[in-house]
């Protein structure tokens, strides 16, 4: 035992206790341990310090990070068969099936993911005029060339303001109007379910709670600002219910899909081998289904394949 320090027994434990009677002892001590615990306090300052900056960086950028906006403006001039129709913010590209002005016919509404622009779907979506759909490719805020940025109550307005637009047409019928989400897309279409009487919805490669998404993607949930949640609008939706989502998705996986699918009351559900970006599209599953829920048709499935 060194000269200044004695041990005192409390219980199981064994205390080391300074003499009084050396303080020079206890001082050596002190003058040792100080600079260490100001080096850990200084290094606790400073990770707290960076964590604070992490948090506040995430929340301040993460609508960049959610809605990255490509800047790609729409082709010049756009094909005969597209219609612009401009909304308060953003815009959406109209493919007409009707062959007069009062000829009604179902229309989907077509919400596309984050990293996307309505004019790359012109292509794909062509082929549903054919089989008598109208489509509405949903542009967002912020992106192609609409003006504002995408966020939740800009994304809801403009969801809410196509569907309006297209009820309120001589040439749609707004007893079939088919909401379609893919991706993000799925967001802004299923507060679109919650908000207004659709016939139908589609859900491809869509989570089930953005928050739950983001926690996933082991980011803090709670600084999350656009929160949208499928769960409760599908546990309420009783609509027919279509889910397209590849099981080999890594940044929306599989089980937010199933999640959804066990919530649902009419569900049709369908898991494919590819990821999130690679998946054909579903058309030869989608006629089928809307020929069958709207009672529109029969409809036989196009041969033609595209993928995304």
């Amino acid at each position: 035992m060194r000269r200044g320090v004695s041990q005192k027994k409390l219980g199981n434990l064994t205390l080391m206790v300074f003499d009084e009677g050396n303080p020079a002892e206890a001082k050596s001590i002190m003058e040792f341990a100080t600079p260490i615990l100001a080096f850990l306090l200084r290094a606790i300052k400073l990770i707290a310090i960076a964590v604070a900056l992490h948090l506040l960086l995430l929340f301040f950028l993460q609508r960049k990070i959610l809605y990255p906006a490509p800047e790609d403006p729409l082709p010049q001039p756009l094909p005969d068969d597209v219609i612009r129709l401009d909304l308060t913010e953003g815009y959406g590209l109209f493919l007409n099936a009707a062959t007069a002005a009062t000829d009604r016919r179902p229309v989907i509404l077509f919400a596309h993911g984050n990293g996307e622009c309505a004019h790359w779907f012109l292509e794909t979506f062509r082929q549903y005029p054919r089989h008598g759909y109208s489509v509405l490719l949903l542009e967002f805020p912020g992106y192609g060339e609409a003006t504002g940025s995408a966020n939740y109550d800009s994304l809801r307005r403009n969801v809410l303001a196509a569907y309006d637009l297209l009820a309120a047409r001589d040439d749609i019928d707004a007893t079939r109007i088919v909401a379609w989400g893919r991706s993000i897309g799925s967001g802004p279409i299923g507060v679109l379910a919650a908000e207004r009487p659709i016939a139908a919805l589609i859900l491809e490669s869509g989570f089930a709670s953005l928050r739950d998404l983001v926690v996933h993607h082991r980011k803090p949930g709670f600084l999350l600002r656009d929160r949208f949640d499928n769960t409760k609008i599908v546990a309420a939706f009783q609509q027919p219910l279509l889910i397209y989502h590849g099981t080999q998705d890594t940044l929306i996986p599989i089980h937010f899909a199933r999640q959804l699918r066990d919530l649902a009351a009419d569900v049709r559900y369908q898991e494919v081998p590819c990821g999130h970006d690679d998946c054909p599209h579903p058309i030869d599953l989608v006629l089928p289904f809307l020929a069958e829920k709207l009672e529109y048709g029969p409809q036989t499935p196009t041969q033609e394949k595209s993928s995304y």
